[in-house]
């Protein structure tokens, strides 16, 4: 009974101690198991963790990311503002400018129509004016026509005077000095009458002008037109008077020496009268087939008042003058100074 007792007692101390046992067993186990679920609850809290890491990180990249979107977007809203800027400062400038424009062009016009009733004004002050100047000038032109004529027909008297006082003068050589003065006084008529009756006052047509005197000498020394022959070469030449006076002095000394001195032993004679432009320089050349000058005899510094009248009429032209005698007398003036019209 006791071993029985016994037996029960460590039956039951086994079956306690087994029952301990795997009662510790499954401490062991659950212990194990939760051990196991730390492990994964700290695995998932490390995961978690990463997670969190990996999305922080995430964050603060997007973060950066907004940044810069944000800077970009208001680095782009100010430039934006800088351009709306200058387009407003641009625009502002167009309308000041065009508001300028048609302040200008508004000035403009107001000028242009000042301008315009200033020339218009002008232009009739001128028309006027110039209405006045044609008259003055027709009248001062008919006045000098006047003028020229009434000192032509008092130069005629002069030489007509002259005439009569050689035929009344018993002295030869006097009567001739009388008709040398009539005919000089006659060549400066030919001018006046050739003033007065050209289109332009002060000009002179010098071929007609130099026709005629030479023809007046003739008929003054009653030179038979069959005996002497005159002939010309006159350029058309439009000289100022200031000229021609001095030049036909010297044609009418030149022309009368031939006429009174180069055919006294001729039963025939010609005589010519050049004048023309040469290099800028005017050439007046009166020559004859005469008997010509002797070689002993130097005419520019004798007596002679007609060659005193050519030498001093000569250095007023700033003339240079050559004389040939080889075959009859060739006078050549070349002419520095003279004035056209």
């Amino acid at each position: 009974m006791l071993l029985n007792l016994k037996k029960k007692y460590e039956t039951a101390k086994k079956e306690k101690e087994i029952e301990l046992l795997n009662s510790q067993n499954q401490l062991t186990a659950i212990e194990l198991l939760r051990e196991a679920d730390i492990r994964q609850a700290l695995e998932r809290e490390n995961f978690l963790m990463d997670a969190t890491i990996t999305q922080q990180n995430e964050l603060n990249v997007l973060s950066k990311s907004e940044k810069k979107l944000q800077f970009k977007e208001l680095e782009k809203e100010r430039l934006l503002n800088i351009v709306l800027a200058r387009e407003n400062s641009l625009n502002q400038q167009l309308l000041d400018d065009d508001k300028m424009r048609k302040k200008i062009l508004l000035t403009g016009v107001i000028l242009f129509a000042l301008a315009g009733g200033v020339i218009l004004y002008q232009y009739r002050r001128q028309v006027l004016k110039n209405a006045i100047i044609a008259k003055q000038k027709e009248d001062l032109l008919m006045l000098n026509r006047e003028i020229h004529h009434r000192v032509k027909n008092n130069l005629q008297i002069i030489s007509s005077m002259l005439d009569l006082q050689s035929a009344a003068t018993a002295d030869k050589m006097i009567a001739e000095k009388f008709q040398e003065g009539s005919q000089r006084v006659q060549t400066m008529a030919f001018i006046h009458q050739n003033l007065y009756q050209g289109e332009s006052p002060g000009s002179i047509d010098i071929q007609e002008y130099i026709k005629t005197l030479a023809t007046n000498l003739m008929l003054s020394y009653n030179t038979v037109s069959e005996k002497i022959i005159l002939t010309t070469d006159i350029e058309p030449i439009n000289l100022h008077s200031d000229t021609v006076i001095p030049l036909g002095l010297i044609i009418n000394e030149l022309v009368s020496n031939s006429l009174k001195y180069a055919f006294n032993l001729k039963s025939k004679g010609q005589i010519n009268i050049v004048l023309k432009k040469i290099d800028e320089k005017l050439l007046l050349q009166v020559k004859d087939d005469g008997i010509g000058i002797p070689e002993n005899e130097d005419v520019t510094a004798g007596p002679s008042f007609g060659y005193k009248i050519i030498k001093a009429f000569s250095q007023k032209l700033k003339a240079f003058i050559t004389i040939n005698s080889q075959h009859g007398t060739d006078v050549q003036l070349l002419i520095s100074k003279f004035r056209t019209v």
